[in-house]
């Protein structure tokens, strides 16, 4: 199967071949290559108001060390979560629980990194020029 769609590949397959510029660049199950090459955990955060998105932001970033906020609209904040610099999951969990019952936040989802962003990550690699391994030079 080629595809396009990691989403669906995931869904179809049990190992996968990413490919990028015609080179071929990882293999494995979904879930290896997650663990792999994924960058951790996708953090979507709700803000109860928009103006308590800042707070919102400092309660977790101060608390999280690693974390970077990728996204900020309005009331809603995307958060990259390092798997190094969490000690367990349920810390994670446990801290915006806090913060959700003291009404700084609504909602809020974690997720694995994608498929879709480890290709992108990929895909942003090859297009990233590579060194010169010899001195250039001219003749005049």
């Amino acid at each position: 199967l080629t595809s396009h769609s990691m989403e669906e590949c995931e869904a179809l397959c049990t190992r996968l071949a990413i490919m990028v510029a015609g080179r071929f660049r990882c293999l494995g199950s979904p879930q290896h290559l997650k663990d792999v090459y994924g960058s951790g955990y996708t953090l979507i955060v709700k803000a109860s108001r928009a103006e308590s998105a800042a707070e919102a932001t400092a309660a977790i970033t101060d608390r999280v060390p690693g974390i970077v906020l990728r996204e900020a609209h309005s009331a809603y904040m995307r958060f990259q979560v390092p798997r190094e610099n969490l000690p367990k999951l349920s810390y994670l969990f446990g801290l915006l629980e806090e913060v959700r019952q003291r009404g700084v936040i609504d909602d809020y989802s974690v997720s694995q990194t994608t498929l879709d962003e480890i290709f992108c990550n990929f895909a942003q690699q090859a297009e990233e020029p590579e060194p010169l391994t010899a001195p250039i030079t001219s003749a005049v």
